[in-house]
């Protein structure tokens, strides 16, 4: 996940040195990406932002979001509200993405085209109800004659950093560093689960007794007690009916 991911960024990083006539290429390649390795687990998508409908969306978005890429192809982003958490997608659509986007607008092209988003939150299938919490990097791939971006390129991996709200950042990559521009967290409650832990915590929001999680996990159940006990610090509850109200108030 991480080579894929540092590909996905150094890819993003030289699109500045991109000529019109290379763009093309690119996003073909960037399509071809995403069933290859790593990246079949990432969630990718080109965005044709003159007409703010997708070229391309992974056959990935199934797992993340409960829809098919024929799906996206026929909502276009009116199918946001669908996959986002609804505080989330509140608190991106009304707040952090504006300013991001003010802030981007303000740039020359140069600096346009070497920006980065990257944006936490939270994603729920609909098919399942689960939610995933994910981080998207996102970056302008074209520019039109007026000098105003005309595709998005984009990919979203489960990140085990989760928020009790969101967080956006834009950064702007130059050949040897990279600058922050903006950084801001809404909600500010955050915890860091194991992988072990939030699988476990899926299966708590699931209502599975500690006996059924053992016996899924193929672990002791003093093991699954003591993750549990971890969870449960973590995220400062104390047992498993405050957990549930935690969740389902969000």
């Amino acid at each position: 996940m991480k080579l894929s991911l540092e590909a996905h960024k150094e890819a993003l990083r030289h699109m500045a040195s991109k000529k019109n006539d290379e763009i093309e290429p690119f996003l073909e390649n960037f399509k071809n990406q995403s069933v290859t390795g790593l990246n079949a687990g990432s969630m990718r998508y080109i965005l044709n932002l003159n007409e703010m409908r997708y070229d391309f969306v992974s056959d990935a978005c199934f797992i993340f979001t409960g829809f098919k890429a024929s799906d996206f192809y026929k909502k276009g982003l009116d199918i946001l509200p669908e996959i986002i958490k609804k505080q989330d997608f509140k608190a991106l659509s009304n707040d952090l993405f504006p300013e991001m986007n003010n802030l981007a607008k303000k740039m020359n092209i140069k600096d346009q085209e070497a920006i980065v988003f990257e944006l936490y939150y939270r994603m729920q299938n609909i098919n399942t109800g689960k939610l995933i919490s994910v981080v998207e990097y996102s970056s302008y791939a074209g520019f039109d004659q007026e000098g105003k971006p005309s595709f998005s390129t984009g990919i979203c991996y489960e990140s085990t950093l989760c928020f009790n709200g969101v967080r956006g950042l834009l950064r702007l990559n130059r050949k040897d560093e990279q600058e922050t521009l903006f950084d801001k967290t809404i909600h500010y409650s955050t915890y860091v689960l194991t992988p072990s832990e939030k699988k476990i915590l899926g299966y708590l929001l699931e209502g599975k007794a500690h006996n059924e999680i053992a016996s899924e996990e193929f672990i002791s159940p003093h093991t699954v007690k003591t993750h549990i006990k971890n969870i449960y610090k973590k995220l400062d509850v104390n047992k498993v009916t405050e957990l549930m109200a935690r969740f389902n108030n969000q």
